[in-house]
C-alpha cells in the first residue's frame, strides 16, 4: 500500500498479508453491504451470437448471469483471453523470467532482527529471490527462467538460500510477462493478472490492479457503461502504463547486473 507523495517524507509503504486483507474486506464491507460471495469453479462460459458473455456455468451453483463480467482469473484469463480471444503481446524476449517458487517460512527466535521494515531482493544463480516479512510469517520466493535451469534444480537452490527443505509447502508459479491487446471487450473487463503483468520486482501487478479498479469505479459512478469512449479510455491508459513500466523496469536494472554471470549476461545483453 502506497500513500503520500512519492519522494516526500509522507510517502509510506506498508506490507500486508493479501489473503487476510481480502477476507477482512469481504467480511467488513462486502457482505454487510449485501454482496453475495460464491466460491466455486467455472466449468463453461456461454456467449451470445454477438460475442457477449451471457452466463457462467459453475460446478456447484449452476449458471450465474450478470450484465458485466470482471475477469479476475489471473494468468488463466478465462474470459478476456479465453472466451473473448483477445490477442496477447508477450514480453518474454525482454523479460525471460517465467517461473517462480514461493512459500512462507516461520520466524525463528531472532524475530526482532528478522521482522525488518523493508523487502530484500537478492540475486541468485538463475534469477532473484524476495524476502517480505509479514506479521505471522515471512513471504519468500525465487523468480527464475527455465531457459537456464529446470524447476527442480531451482527449488534446491531456493531451499539452500532460505535454509529450509521439504518442511515447507512450495508453490510453483508460471509467469506470463506481457499484456492483452485490449483490457475491455463487449461486457468483459479484465483486472490485474488477467489483463497483463510485468515481472514483480517493483510490485507492478499491485499498482496496475489498484489503478484499474479506480478507473473502473470512476466509470461506474458516471453511469457510462459500456460506451465505446469509456472502453477506449481505460484501455489506452492501462496499456500505456504497462508499456512505460516495462521500459522503466529494463533500464533500471541495467545498472545492477553482473556481466560475469551467464544468466544475467544473456538476459540483459541488449543495449
Amino acid at each position: 500500500i502506497l500513500s503520500g507523495l512519492v519522494g516526500s517524507e509522507m510517502c509510506i509503504r506498508d506490507r500486508v498479508d493479501a489473503t487476510m486483507l481480502a477476507h477482512w474486506m469481504r467480511d467488513t464491507f462486502c457482505l454487510p453491504a449485501g454482496l453475495t460471495h460464491i466460491k466455486d469453479d467455472v466449468t463453461n462460459i456461454t456467449q451470445g451470437d454477438n460475442g457477449w458473455v451471457t452466463g457462467l456455468s459453475t460446478k456447484e451453483n449452476g449458471e450465474l448471469v450478470a450484465d458485466l463480467y470482471v475477469d479476475c482469473t489471473g494468468f488463466k484469463s478465462m474470459l478476456l483471453g479465453g472466451a473473448m480471444q483477445v490477442p496477447y503481446h508477450s514480453w518474454s524476449e525482454d523479460l525471460p523470467n517465467n517461473k517462480a517458487w514461493a512459500t512462507h517460512k516461520p520466524y525463528t527466535d531472532d524475530i526482532e532482527n528478522e521482522m525488518v521494515m523493508w523487502t530484500n531482493c537478492v540475486g541468485l544463480g538463475n534469477g532473484w529471490a524476495w524476502n517480505i516479512p509479514l506479521w505471522n510469517h515471512v513471504g519468500v520466493g525465487y523468480v527464475f527462467s527455465d531457459k537456464f535451469t529446470d524447476s527442480d534444480d531451482a527449488l534446491v537452490e531456493f531451499q539452500k538460500h532460505i535454509g529450509h527443505g521439504d518442511d515447507l509447502d512450495y508453490k510453483l508459479i508460471d509467469i506470463k510477462n506481457g499484456r492483452y491487446e485490449r483490457p475491455w471487450v463487449n461486457n468483459v473487463v479484465a483486472i490485474g493478472l488477467a489483463n497483463g503483468f510485468v515481472e514483480p520486482l517493483e510490485s507492478t501487478s499491485i499498482f496496475f490492479m489498484h489503478n484499474n479498479l479506480i478507473s473502473f469505479l470512476s466509470l461506474i459512478k458516471q453511469n457510462k457503461l459500456p460506451q465505446d469512449v469509456q472502453m477506449v479510455s481505460i484501455g489506452a491508459w492501462d496499456q500505456g502504463a504497462l508499456e512505460t513500466d516495462i521500459n522503466y523496469f529494463f533500464l533500471w536494472n541495467q545498472e545492477k547486473i553482473d556481466m560475469y554471470n551467464k544468466y544475467v549476461h544473456d538476459t540483459f545483453s541488449c543495449t
